[in-house]
């Protein structure tokens, strides 16, 4: 197990391994950027040390803590919280795939609850991909949890009369191809990031017809949240 994998409340996974310190602060050069005033801005680093990834202090104001106790250094184990101002990150030791499994398990598990009688709308897992209603996830929630399992595939968004009204494919968590009526490309992915409603579902291993888009996918999803406020404040 030579991967240490922290994960957010949004399940965004921080994948980090031996070869590889990870910087935690204010500052823009670091590995994890947090606009936190109880964060500093060389807060603390996550390495590998000897025989096991460790937290470290790097002499922050507010400290740095793992499972609600300030650190200034120690060891991490399998299911550790760690917190960095407001963030709190769960560890997982493992591979990048075992940890993907077990978070849509959990997520799968979660939605047969009868004390999450809602979930089963807003995520559920199938063996061919995933499915749910945007009441409940927003797209761009929806294009993070594709971006983060780096999946290759199919979304396909439909109205309430069930037509499908748009489509984008991906290609290792990346934005390949999109198309939303008449249009194609990055102009329909900017307009199915701001759908709030309708069903989603993406199925898993089908390819694009072709390739239309070479931006980046968080460069289109920033831009498309830009576009939406800007839009709101327009009188």
């Amino acid at each position: 197990m030579n991967t240490l994998i922290l994960i957010d409340h949004q399940t965004r996974m921080y994948e980090i391994d031996k070869n590889t310190g990870w910087t935690v602060g204010r500052d823009p050069s670091s590995s994890l950027v947090l606009n936190d005033i109880k964060v500093s801005r060389k807060h603390a680093m996550v390495r590998w040390e000897k025989d096991e990834f460790v937290v470290r202090d790097l002499g922050s104001r507010n400290g740095t803590f793992v499972n609600d106790q300030r650190i200034e250094v120690t060891g991490l184990a399998n299911g550790d919280v760690l917190r960095f101002g407001n963030m709190e990150l769960l560890a997982r030791i493992g591979s990048h795939k075992m940890v993907e499994e077990e978070i849509f398990s959990q997520r799968e598990q979660l939605s047969v609850l009868d004390t999450y009688t809602g979930f089963d709308d807003e995520f559920r897992v199938h063996e061919t991909g995933f499915s749910g209603n945007l009441k409940t996830l927003s797209m761009v929630e929806v294009v993070q949890t594709i971006m983060q399992f780096g999946k290759n595939g199919l979304l396909e968004i439909r109205d309430d009369q069930d037509q499908i009204i748009a489509k984008a494919w991906f290609l290792n968590g990346e934005i390949v191809h999109s198309e939303f009526g008449k249009e194609i490309g990055v102009p329909a992915m900017y307009r199915i990031v701001n759908l709030d409603t309708g069903l989603f579902e993406f199925q898993n291993d089908i390819e694009s017809p072709v390739h239309t888009i070479e931006q980046s996918t968080m460069s289109i999803l920033l831009e498309a949240c830009k576009q939406k406020d800007e839009s709101g404040r327009k009188p």
